[in-house]
């Protein structure tokens, strides 16, 4: 959107498409450049974004030829619908990420059954460490799925990690976890 608006204040109806391919491409690069200073700023850099910039700065050069440019009724159409799919694709996945992330917020206390395939966004295996998921196995009480670590040995500090944790648990005292090893010595962890 800030694309279409920079295209729109700085060109006009009469501005060829070089210069308008011009001006979305100045558009990327400041996208591209604040990627790059983000790690300078405790954020960290995303391929993801560029390819959201690509998408809007497209969008936006497309929405303008139509809108500014086109005599066409069926090519502004066209134009116009080509941009909208760009926006649209743009925005499946940050709202995948929200539904994911409502999933987890609904499942909490709960960090990880195994239960649901969504899981496997938030409980991460560690270098050094696999995570699958399966069937308990029929002797275990428990009937459901489950999650199985493997660990490579040499490895430092192989393990899973639960992204997205919340920052206040003051509602609860206990943190439990259900482990089952077919090691007959004891085996440390850490938390």
């Amino acid at each position: 959107f800030a694309s279409y608006i920079l295209i729109s204040v700085l060109l006009n109806r009469d501005s060829s498409l070089l210069m308008i391919a011009g001006v979305a491409l100045s558009a990327l690069l400041v996208g591209i450049l604040i990627e790059l200073i983000q790690p300078y700023f405790q954020r960290q850099q995303s391929l993801v974004d560029v390819a959201y910039d690509f998408l809007g700065c497209t969008a936006a050069a497309l929405w303008f030829v139509a809108d500014k440019q086109c005599a066409s009724v069926g090519r502004r159409s066209w134009l116009k619908s080509a941009a909208m799919a760009l926006v649209f694709l743009s925005i499946i996945h940050p709202l995948h990420n929200a539904y994911i992330y409502s999933k987890f917020q609904d499942a909490f206390p709960v960090l990880a059954s195994f239960e649901h395939g969504w899981e496997a966004n938030f409980v991460l295996a560690n270098q050094g460490a696999r995570l699958e998921r399966f069937a308990a196995p029929s002797a275990w009480e428990n009937q459901s799925i489950v999650g199985a670590i493997s660990f490579t040995k040499g490895r430092s500090y192989p393990g899973i990690k639960i992204s997205h944790l919340p920052p206040v648990w003051s509602d609860y005292s206990v943190l439990a976890f259900e482990l089952y090893s077919e090691y007959t010595s004891s085996v440390p962890l850490v938390l």
